[in-house]
């Protein structure tokens, strides 16, 4: 269960990748329907620079925080729109698990 002071209101689509590569090597998505997940977005308006878990210095687009915790992984596209009609379609580079004060996995952070 969500926290219900953390206001969510974006919707974020989930497209899950399955292990098959196309011609070029791109995860092939498609086999199963797209999930609306209820979310907050916070944009990188300031262009920072973030260290992930292989050691590597990325410069992120988003970090969304998803309601429950969702199947999602590296190869799966997160798609949302912003504020000003853009569309985003992006692999997370970072998957975070938010817990409650008992421990229980309650959200997902999601960096893009």
């Amino acid at each position: 269960m969500m926290l219900d002071f953390v206001p969510l209101p974006h919707t974020v689509v989930l497209e899950k990748a399955s292990n098959e590569l196309d011609e070029w090597g791109e995860s092939v998505t498609g086999n199963s329907p797209p999930v609306k997940i209820r979310a907050k977005i916070k944009y990188n308006s300031r262009n920072e620079e973030i260290g992930i878990a292989s050691g590597e210095v990325i410069r992120y687009t988003a970090q969304i925080l998803l309601e429950g915790i969702p199947d999602v992984d590296y190869i799966d596209f997160l798609t949302w729109t912003d504020d000003r009609g853009r569309a985003f379609r992006k692999n997370p580079v970072e998957i975070i698990y938010k817990h409650d004060m008992s421990g229980n996995p309650v959200a997902m952070r999601v960096t893009v």
